[in-house]
């Protein structure tokens, strides 16, 4: 089994398998009535605040600790926080009966510490910022022999808060278009990440953070990479200032057209390369889901980068630009617009250097037929090859070449395309690979699909 299978399977295992209700509670997911008036959405919350410790934080707390060998339960576990995750750490380890020793900043106001105190534990105040308190902490847990629970990057921290994920899939009826989480250390947004996007694909989870204290880019900043949803920015300019970022740290920036890293796509440009077909003459696109306006699709919203173009079509131009290996010209590209302001169908045609032409085709009305339509087409000189959902191979394709010999079909093994992907920036990382996404092919990509936005009349010239 490849690492990003086994990665992505270990967590899931992780995840059905998480202690979290001996001491935190299934809390409700509720409708927020007056949010839903204001943005004409179904907007629904998920009331982590009625945990006894008001907080989701105690989930991931608890599952770690009730992890550990009897060993180390006996010693007892440390950690550094200045609230919440402090409070878990400590309710947990009361539950359990195991010492709690929880380093806090002097600067921490009184009613929390006196919090922690009250559920048992054992307060060390230290420094003025958390900083301070965690080296703190990892002095004494070197001392004292005992456990350190970190807040967000451990594997069961991770499988407990996401535990959050399977109750809203659960309460939903898995009937949920997308899902915002707040970002702080990322722990939360990890699990619940790794849960719905291994089980319910199409959902869409978005890390939500503040204006002055966005982590994402600030992360490329400061040297750590960073793996982007597809089409990773609202315009060019955005996609530039990304990759400048990564280009002056010298880190990695991803960006997750997973099909990219399926075998499927492998084999057809391995056959194209090769000659199979000769020399490429068009290419043809098309990628169709239909998409209900209903309250809070996401891609219905033009503040959120919704349109047929830019969440389908982006595929259909990524297609295209790597087959033809070069940049291509916009020659024309029409659009039929929502009420909303989105384009719920775009058509566009590109002129490759060479003479080589491409058609493509991105809809999500809510007229066509239930699934997902994908396909592609490259048309050469010497034959033709006809792809069959190149976007999720790992749910059914097919690769078929026909020549003047006649017609073959074949299929594609793999896992899904998100865990080649997973396995692919593993790679990347470990320096054993270089990235097949992101970088200047994401401004590229980002300046096609301005230009047909724009040769659509959708945006101003």
């Amino acid at each position: 089994m490849p690492e990003a299978a086994k990665i992505s399977n270990d967590y899931l295992d992780r995840i059905a398998n998480a202690s979290v209700y001996d001491v935190a509670r299934e809390t409700p997911l509720e409708l927020a009535s007056s949010l839903s008036a204001r943005f004409r959405n179904r907007i629904w919350l998920k009331r982590e605040d009625l945990q006894p410790v008001f907080s989701f934080k105690l989930r991931g707390a608890y599952n770690k600790i009730a992890s550990l060998p009897g060993e180390a339960l006996q010693a007892g576990v440390i950690c550094s926080s200045a609230g919440n995750h402090a409070q878990g750490v400590a309710l947990a380890a009361r539950r359990l009966g195991v010492r709690a020793v929880v380093v806090m900043p002097i600067t921490t106001p009184s009613i929390k510490v006196d919090a922690v105190r009250d559920l048992g534990g054992e307060v060390v105040l230290h420094g003025d910022t958390y900083d301070d308190a965690y080296a703190r902490a990892s002095e004494l847990q070197e001392e004292l022999g005992l456990t350190f629970i970190h807040p967000f990057d451990d594997p069961d921290v991770i499988a407990g808060q996401a535990t959050i994920g399977v109750e809203i899939m659960k309460q939903s009826e898995g009937r949920v278009d997308a899902i915002f989480v707040p970002i702080g250390g990322g722990g939360l947004i990890a699990g619940v990440a790794v849960y719905v996007k291994s089980l319910y694909p199409g959902v869409r989870v978005i890390g939500v953070e503040p204006e002055d204290s966005a982590a994402m880019q600030a992360s490329l900043e400061a040297g750590k990479p960073v793996l982007c949803e597809k089409p990773f920015a609202m315009n060019v300019g955005e996609a530039r200032a990304m990759v400048d970022a990564s280009e002056r740290t010298g880190k990695v920036l991803i960006e997750a057209y997973h099909y990219r890293f399926h075998p499927l796509f492998a084999r057809v440009l391995e056959l194209v390369h090769t000659g199979s077909i000769g020399a490429v003459r068009e290419i043809a696109a098309h990628f169709n889901v239909a998409i209900r306006p209903v309250p809070g699709e996401l891609r219905y919203d033009p503040a959120l980068g919704g349109g047929a173009m830019m969440d389908l079509g982006c595929y259909c131009v990524h297609w295209a630009r790597s087959v033809a290996g070069a940049e291509p010209e916009v020659l024309s590209a029409s659009a039929v617009r929502h009420e909303s302001g989105v384009d719920v169908e775009t058509t566009a045609v590109l002129g490759f250097p060479g003479g080589v032409r491409a058609e493509l085709r991105a809809s999500m009305s809510e007229d066509l037929p239930d699934g997902l339509d994908a396909g592609l087409v490259i048309s050469g000189e010497l034959g033709t090859l006809r792809v069959v959902n190149p976007v999720a191979p790992h749910m059914g394709h097919a690769l078929t070449l026909e020549t003047a010999d006649g017609a073959s079909t074949e299929e594609v093994a793999g896992d899904t395309t998100y865990a080649h992907q997973l396995r692919h920036v593993i790679d990347v990382l470990r320096g054993n690979a270089e990235p097949l996404t992101g970088g200047s092919d994401a401004v590229a990509t980002m300046q096609v699909l301005d230009t047909v936005y724009r040769r659509a009349g959708m945006r101003p010239d």
